[in-house]
């Protein structure tokens, strides 16, 4: 007697034959398997989307709770927090204080965009990227942006530092966007204490491990001043690119980033040398390009 086969064709596209008097067992078999395994999928991408990471967790915090969670925390804090700062020289004692950008006043803003006019305008007019005051100000809005103000008690803003948890080419960091003093405040070690509530941030954000900033390169004063802090330049930094002509186009700003590791740890721990009076020049997020290519069109610092 002749036995008949029955064939079927895979995804895969194998053609695959059974006898008769199995193929409906198998084929169920096979049809209950892949059906099992899709669930199984679909349930473990539902939970991934349902657990937030480190990153929207944070950003998603009220400032009072991201201030106790990641600047204030003991354990991991590098640099203790103070709501007040006194001036090492004049004696004149500043208000420290924390805010999400959306909760900003307009003339907090303005001052903080005034801040970098007159600290930062001249690179940025000499750089690729220009300056245009409505452009740097709708970055200055960006709803996850969180600023530490320095304020006399006139409340006057004389130093300002912006931050973001955020992705940076895949990497979970702690941006800092922004982060200018005033001539009355440099060389005080201002500086590095709001660079130090950044570093916080990072050590209590895992898998958070990295301070990350960008930096113009004719910026020799804050270059000198990053590195004192311990900043290098990352590996996402634009580099020399060759021209037709044989000419090299250099890069007008560095991206540079600082590990939280134990040599930080123990960089902190020293007494304070000065240098606080850097300028830094802004993060390039928010601008137009969004390819390494296109980095210098989007420097906006």
């Amino acid at each position: 007697m002749r036995r008949s086969n029955v064939a079927f064709k895979s995804k895969i596209g194998r053609r695959i034959a059974f006898p008769s008097r199995n193929h409906n067992y198998l084929l169920s078999f096979f049809f209950f398997f892949v059906t099992i395994v899709q669930t199984l999928f679909s349930m473990m991408s539902r939970r991934r989307r349902r657990e937030p990471c480190a990153i929207e967790v944070a950003n998603s915090k009220e400032d009072d709770e991201f201030l106790e969670n990641y600047i204030q925390k003991s354990d991991g804090a590098l640099t203790e927090w103070a709501s007040t700062w006194r001036h090492p020289s004049s004696g004149i004692e500043y208000n420290l204080s924390l805010t999400r950008s959306a909760l900003m006043s307009a003339g907090d803003l303005t001052a903080c965009l005034d801040m970098i006019d007159l600290t930062s305008r001249e690179n940025y007019r000499n750089s690729s990227v220009g300056w245009d005051r409505d452009v740097k100000l709708k970055e200055m809005k960006s709803p996850d942006l969180r600023y530490i103000l320095v304020k006399d008690d006139a409340g006057a803003i004389a130093a300002f530092t912006s931050l973001m948890p955020t992705y940076e080419e895949g990497q979970p960091v702690v941006y800092c966007y922004e982060i200018h003093l005033l001539d009355q405040v440099r060389g005080t070690g201002l500086g590095k204490l709001l660079l130090g509530y950044l570093f916080n941030a990072a050590a209590n954000m895992p898998p958070v491990d990295k301070v990350m900033l960008s930096c113009f390169v004719a910026n020799t004063g804050a270059r000198a001043f990053y590195d004192k802090m311990g900043f290098e330049t990352d590996d996402i930094s634009p580099r020399s690119r060759k021209l037709r002509g044989g000419r090299t186009r250099e890069p007008d700003y560095l991206i540079l980033s600082c590990a939280i590791g134990q040599r930080l740890r123990d960089q902190q721990a020293q007494p304070p040398r000065g240098g606080g009076g850097a300028s830094h020049d802004g993060h390039a997020r928010g601008l137009a390009g969004e390819d390494r290519a296109s980095r210098l069109d989007k420097v906006g610092k």
